[in-house]
């Protein structure tokens, strides 16, 4: 067990681990990348790491719990987290050794003493460091999941979803879902599904369209894909995609005009008198 001797070297050689701890870092450099050594964070997280190390328990678990709750998000790499715990251990072993605090231990069990401290605290940093980009990604993930396939109401009973890139099983699963949700929530009539920034149809894709225009028609809303350029039509007849149950227009013009004309309204142009 470290012993309150050892506790009070460290508070008082602080600037030399730091310092120590700092050049070790920047000697292995295919683990910790030139901006993490420029970094404002890095002394700071040095200094929290060195406290943590003094306490215990339930102690440093609330430290730590408050830590990652009001500290900058770091955007380190787990391997870049580990080899700073390592530096950082490696520089207080080297202080026990020289200064010779710990004279009733050999070194091995002054070092075994100081794993027993460091090696729990680096596994649950780094857990916590883990659990903090986890929830990032989550949140990433529902943001995503509602502006990736959007049901955009433009007029009453007519809506819109525009498609952007590539389609692939999950991303059509969602189209799926999104279109069935945003129909029932906007009470849509009339759907029209804008392809015009969909680069590739493929077999898969026009399957899953057939899905959402079933599932739409099951739930009372008429749906119509738009936006089909000539080489996107190629395609499909290529691919020998059955697609007569499809209500299609070439441009999103055309397809809004078909809509308005489904439930008697148009668009009239207002001259100036």
């Amino acid at each position: 067990m470290m012993n309150e001797q050892f506790f009070m070297v460290l508070r008082d050689n602080r600037k030399e681990i730091i310092a120590n701890t700092i050049e070790q870092l920047s000697l292995g450099t295919e683990y910790v990348p030139k901006e993490v050594l420029k970094d404002s964070q890095l002394k700071p997280i040095i200094v929290e790491v060195l406290d943590l190390i003094e306490l215990v328990d339930e102690q440093q678990e609330q430290r730590l719990q408050t830590f990652f709750r009001g500290s900058k998000r770091l955007t380190w790499s787990i391997a870049t987290v580990l080899h700073i715990f390592d530096c950082i251990g490696l520089s207080v072993y080297q202080l026990i050794d020289e200064l010779a605090i710990i004279e009733d231990m050999t070194k091995e069990e002054q070092l075994i003493a100081l794993e027993k401290r460091v090696i729990p605290l680096r596994n649950r940093f780094v857990q916590l460091h883990v659990d903090m980009w986890e929830n990032t990604l989550e949140i990433q993930r529902l943001a995503l999941k509602e502006l990736t396939a959007p049901l955009i109401p433009i007029f009453e009973k007519i809506s819109v979803m525009p498609l952007v890139g590539t389609i692939d099983t999950e991303r059509a699963k969602l189209i799926i879902e999104n279109l069935l949700h945003g129909a029932v929530a906007h009470r849509s009539e009339v759907v029209l599904i804008d392809i015009t920034a969909v680069p590739v149809v493929d077999t898969m894709v026009a399957h899953y369209m057939m899905q959402a225009v079933e599932a739409l028609r099951l739930v009372g809303t008429r749906s119509m894909l738009v936006g089909i350029r000539p080489e996107i039509a190629q395609t499909i007849v290529n691919l020998g995609v059955q697609m007569h149950d499809f209500e299609t227009e070439s441009t999103l013009q055309r397809g809004v005009e078909k809509a308005l004309r489904s439930i008697n309204r148009k668009i009239i142009e207002v001259k100036d008198s």
